[in-house]
């Protein structure tokens, strides 16, 4: 069933959203009624581009050519759209839209397969992933794969807005899968896009490739892309932490492992932080657990470092590294609008602001205190002999989501 509702402001109520299958989108009475189509949180969905910046035939064909490329992998794809220039109409096929807001606009679905929604954040250009050929990404709207909240996507046909011009099922249009479709996955798509690494120019965001984790060894008053360091998955392990600082970065990530970050000066409720860390993992999965104290019984019973001189009495870090939550669901757990009652008050919350760059220090690394690069020995010990990449919170991006329909079972807001 595709969720879906009239008016653009309901996509933020779940309780306004309508539902309607795919085969009975032929009935909906586009001519009179908008159709918002309402992606949020799917696992997997159809490859679509959304095309705002064509300004000639020759660009046009060129999107096309590259299409075609595109559909040896993925399959059929429908077209959609309209064009306010009178004089490109006859090329392209696309009604004539008197007033619109583009010289053409274009809607491209590939409907005969699905690609998992974090693969198409890598493919897309957005801030964590793999960037796609330039010469289509240049003509190309980055704003729709915006998904950490739900996306409303209005239909091509709502009001006449344009039509489907190789195609008549407006189903073809649908982002959301119906559950025929063949799955695509990296060994597949890779072939038509391509991986690179590099910062866009004017832009604060910095496009990796897969499987890479960015970090700064010195503290700075303001972070720049260009001060990032990357390292490999596959490298992690063998990053020398106690000679150099780690502090991972996040900056404009969708999804991450879901993580705690605890301190406590006085261990009177261990007891209830590991219950509320067994509870989590009944949904997030396997766990991981890193850092020291200054007691030493505390330290054995963990299996982290025990440092007599630490000022407290348990830095503890939780990393639940086999699934991911998007951003947006961790900033609401955390949002003090949505405060989480049952979390210990020794759970430091402040990191869960993703709107600046986030930096989170890895447990084996020493701590730099200021931008002067004074070091503080924090370097702890990740329980139960597990890797250094346990300890990441940058996704590998082949993790279980976990949606809010199964996180919010866990949790309690306060009005």
């Amino acid at each position: 069933m595709i969720p879906y509702v009239e008016k653009k402001m309901d996509s933020r109520n779940i309780n306004k959203y309508m539902y309607i299958s795919h085969d009975s989108l032929n009935s909906y009475p586009f001519e009179s009624k908008k159709f918002y189509e309402i992606v949020d949180q799917t696992p997997y969905v159809r490859l679509f581009f959304q095309f705002l910046k064509i300004q000639n035939n020759d660009e046009f064909a060129n999107v096309i050519t590259y299409l075609d490329h595109i559909s040896t992998i993925f399959g059929k794809y429908s077209i959609a759209g309209y064009c306010s220039n009178r004089d490109l109409c006859n090329y392209t096929q696309l009604p004539f839209k008197p007033g619109g807001k583009h010289q053409i606009f274009l809607s491209v679905v590939f409907f005969e397969s699905c690609i998992r929604t974090i693969d198409l954040l890598r493919i897309s250009n957005n801030n964590t992933g793999v960037f796609i050929d330039y010469s289509l990404n240049c003509w190309c709207n980055p704003h729709i794969y915006e998904m950490n909240s739900p996306r409303p996507l209005i239909h091509i046909m709502s009001l006449n807005m344009g039509s489907i011009i190789n195609l008549r099922d407006p189903s073809t249009q649908i982002i959301n899968i119906n559950g025929i479709e063949r799955h695509v996955e990296e060994e597949e798509w890779i072939r038509v896009f391509q991986r690179k690494s590099y910062v866009l120019p004017n832009s604060k965001f910095r496009i990796r490739n897969k499987n890479r984790i960015l970090y700064v060894s010195k503290m700075v008053d303001k972070f720049e892309p260009s001060s990032f360091m990357e390292i490999d998955y596959h490298n992690i392990d063998c990053f020398p932490f106690e000679e150099t600082p780690f502090n991972e970065i996040l900056s404009g990530e969708q999804y991450i492992h879901f993580f705690l970050d605890i301190d406590m000066y006085l261990i009177d409720d261990m007891q209830n932080i590991m219950a509320f860390i067994e509870k989590l993992s009944t949904v997030f999965g396997e766990y991981s657990i890193g850092g020291y104290s200054n007691q030493e019984y505390l330290a054995k019973l963990l299996g982290i470092r025990f440092n007599h001189k630490a000022d407290k009495g348990l830095s503890l870090h939780v990393v639940f590294y086999t699934t991911m939550i998007s951003t947006h669901d961790a900033s609401l757990i955390f949002s003090e609008a949505h405060f989480l009652s049952v979390i210990p008050l020794s759970i430091d919350q402040s990191l869960y602001d993703f709107k600046e760059v986030v930096t989170f220090r890895h447990v084996l690394s020493n701590k730099v205190v200021d931008v002067n690069h004074s070091i503080k020995n924090t370097i702890g010990m990740i329980s139960g002999g597990k890797s250094p990449y346990s300890q990441i919170l940058t996704i590998r991006g082949d993790e279980r989501i976990v949606s809010k329909e199964q996180w919010s079972s866990l949790f309690f807001f306060r009005p």
